[in-house]
């Protein structure tokens, strides 16, 4: 079984950023222009990749993905995709943090946290 840890739902419709969307257009060379999930999927099928962990949303890199898009596409094809949430550690309370990975994890079925807002865990500012 082959997985992909760190796979990303962006949809060139997500991307709010000018600056974001030229270096992907350029670079990644790859963003469906919506629901990027169904080429994810096609991909996976032609590399075969059994499952892939969707990041959530890194918070100030604006692009618009939502916890609750990865949670969408999850439940759409739970056999495929496991969810992992996005926080921002950095603009969040201590508190608002852990009710967001309470949920993701607790109610949602989410396995882990993806995305900790462009910072390093181990930033000093995460403390």
């Amino acid at each position: 079984m082959i997985i992909d840890i760190h796979a990303h739902p962006v949809s060139r419709d997500l991307v709010r950023d000018a600056a974001n969307l030229r270096l992907m257009d350029r670079e990644a060379r790859c963003l469906a222009p919506t629901r990027a999930v169904d080429l994810l999927l096609d991909r996976m099928d032609r590399g075969g990749i059994t499952l892939a962990c969707l990041m959530g949303p890194a918070h100030g890199d604006g692009i618009a993905l939502t916890n609750q898009d990865v949670r969408d596409a999850v439940a759409e094809h739970p056999d495929r995709l496991i969810g992992f949430v996005g926080v921002d550690p950095i603009e969040s309370s201590p508190a608002e943090l852990r009710e967001c990975i309470r949920v993701a994890v607790g109610e949602w079925g989410f396995r882990g946290v993806g995305e900790f807002a462009n910072v390093d865990l181990l930033d000093r500012r995460c403390e």
